[in-house]
């Protein structure tokens, strides 16, 4: 009887498993951190360090959409904004740092908060979203503790920091973006449910600037692809009219294989 069964059912059964495997596949690279591959535009840093934010620009919640909607763009945002990379070995964290704050670069990388102050003097102030649920971009920073290093580098220079502080706070409390004196960065997200009156912030400490070097980074062209295919079906007009597709063809499939299941055993 399970053969009779695999022999009529196996093609919807297949449909089913292929389906649930390309939701899944979508799900994961969506939320793994965007590859920085700065070989491909850190030629523009230094330019793109000198951009500005559109004032008018309004932030908002991130959502499942705004995040595959930049992840299909990536390559073009850090062409067009990207000015350095942000990395933290302890939690595994490789970012691109963009010159401007919107959506996008809040969503596939961190942005530079205060335009006016240069990388490595005073406070750089950086923040990113907080995607619910998702291990990407500073989510992982509330695993830092004092002394972890904070690496980001403008492609000439490296800057080395310590962490220094690392709490939860509310968004009115401010002083923590101010100018300093010191070199300092400051990396900052927002800590809870949608609309969260709570930010986590992670402060360090200049320790050393060292000279740039280029390293062969890994392509990760599967991942690139995949985000950039999810991004296009998530925020696409195709994407429903594929899904009802997909169901009419498994329907038509069940009905075909439970005729001929059921024949059979007459």
């Amino acid at each position: 009887m399970m053969k009779n069964f695999i022999r009529w059912f196996w093609s919807p059964l297949l449909l089913l498993i292929l389906t649930a495997a390309a939701v899944w596949a979508g799900g994961f690279v969506i939320t793994q951190d965007v590859p920085v591959t700065s070989a491909r535009w850190r030629s523009y840093a230094n330019s793109n360090a000198a951009k500005r934010a559109n004032t008018t620009a309004r932030i908002n919640d991130v959502d499942t959409a705004t995040l595959t909607r930049a992840q299909a763009h990536t390559s073009a945002l850090q062409r067009q904004y990207g000015m350095g990379e942000l990395r933290i070995p302890a939690t595994n964290t490789d970012l691109t740092i963009y010159s401007v704050v919107n959506n996008a670069t809040l969503s596939t990388g961190v942005a530079r908060y205060f335009p006016d102050r240069k990388m490595g003097q005073g406070n750089n102030v950086y923040a990113a979203h907080n995607l619910i649920g998702a291990d990407i971009l500073l989510n992982r920073t509330a695993d830092l503790r004092k002394g972890d290093e904070v690496t980001q580098t403008d492609f000439r220079h490296v800057y080395h920091y310590r962490v220094v502080y690392n709490r939860v706070i509310r968004e009115t409390e401010t002083t923590v973006l101010n100018q300093t004196s010191e070199g300092r960065i400051t990396l900052i997200h927002c800590e809870g449910p949608l609309n969260t009156p709570f930010r986590r912030v992670v402060i360090g400490r200049l320790s050393k600037v060292t000279a740039y070097h280029a390293v062969k980074e890994p392509r990760r062209t599967w991942l690139r692809t995949g985000q950039r295919v999810t991004g296009v079906l998530a925020n696409s007009r195709v994407n429903r009219p594929l899904a009802v597709a997909v169901l009419a063809v498994f329907v038509l499939l069940l009905g075909y294989a439970y005729r001929g299941f059921y024949n059979s055993r007459r």
